[in-house]
């Protein structure tokens, strides 16, 4: 395989399939500037928060493929690792320079303007390692990946601490970070479980002890929209409380359409899924993408209002 392949195959393992931490990062930004005075200008503080997006991703992607090659060849999964044209040497040296490269960023973001940033961020960064890392299993007898319980406590923690870093990256600490904090954390609790439902079968089969392997399909389903529904109604009570600015009407957009063609849907059918309801899963998963959209909407609106 040639040179410029190779960096493509990359590239793929680090931002491919899209990986929810750069729009989140934005959103977050554009919610920051919209409550708060940033450090400096929209431009330079959008470019602190691109850049720790893009790397921290980037690290944590790249980690994480390097220690799945064996789960990913039994789940079909083909990359520049599981064919073999690159060697995961290569790959783990490279998250480790991004995860320096990183930290890096985040200490000259702190000399410079002297925020706290880098407390959030660096718990992040910690536990993002110790949960893809294979070698965290001499420490804990366990990857913490393959344990349902560490699984669950990485999501509970990374989706708030890199909420709240990006926006001491951006802006002072606030009420409203705080609330973003709990917010996005809810948000990261669905996603896993989400996630887990896919993976029921190849986890089972790559003999994992993760959630996927201990709870069924529909339970899944059943927490992760209640989780999301409880997204839902942070988002509204933080509009109708004046700690956000959204304009209630655009958030309640994609919390109808979630109500509607997903939470009332599956409770009428007492949670049990049949291959009819596709549609619906597609909808529960575009209305919480679309969900981000409409926050980052509102918040330009709040400030252009």
């Amino acid at each position: 395989m040639k040179t410029h392949q190779k960096i493509l195959g990359i590239i793929k393992l680090a931002y491919i399939p899209p990986h929810i931490g750069l729009p989140l990062a934005i959103v977050i930004y554009l919610l920051a500037i919209s409550h708060s005075t940033p450090h400096t200008t929209h431009l330079t503080t959008l470019t602190w928060t691109t850049l720790v997006a893009l790397t921290s991703t980037a690290a944590l992607m790249i980690l994480n493929n390097t220690n799945d090659i064996k789960e990913d060849k039994i789940k079909g999964r083909k990359n520049i690792l599981t064919t073999g044209h690159v060697k995961p040497k290569t790959t783990y040296t490279l998250s480790i320079a991004l995860y320096l490269l990183t930290i890096g960023i985040i200490a000259i973001h702190t000399t410079t303007y002297n925020t706290q940033a880098w407390i959030a961020l660096t718990i992040f960064l910690v536990t993002t390692w110790l949960y893809s890392d294979k070698k965290t299993t001499e420490i804990f007898g366990t990857r913490l990946k393959e344990h349902y319980i560490t699984e669950a406590t990485t999501y509970l923690i990374t989706f708030p601490t890199y909420t709240l870093g990006i926006w001491l990256l951006t802006a002072p600490l606030t009420t409203e970070a705080i609330i973003t904090a709990t917010t996005f954390g809810l948000l990261g609790t669905f996603y896993m479980l989400i996630k887990d439902m896919k993976d029921i079968s190849s986890d089972r089969k790559a003999g994992l002890n993760t959630i996927a392997t201990k709870i069924n399909a529909e339970t899944l389903l059943k927490t992760s929209t209640y989780t999301l529904l409880g997204y839902y109604l942070t988002i509204i009570t933080a509009t109708t409380t004046g700690h956000y600015n959204t304009p209630i009407l655009i958030i309640l957009i994609p919390t109808t359409i979630f109500l509607v063609y997903v939470l009332l849907y599956f409770q009428q059918k007492n949670w049990r899924l049949t291959k009819q309801d596709t549609l619906n899963i597609k909808i529960l998963l575009l209305s919480t993408h679309s969900s981000l959209l409409f926050l980052a909407v509102g918040a330009i609106a709040s400030m252009t209002i």
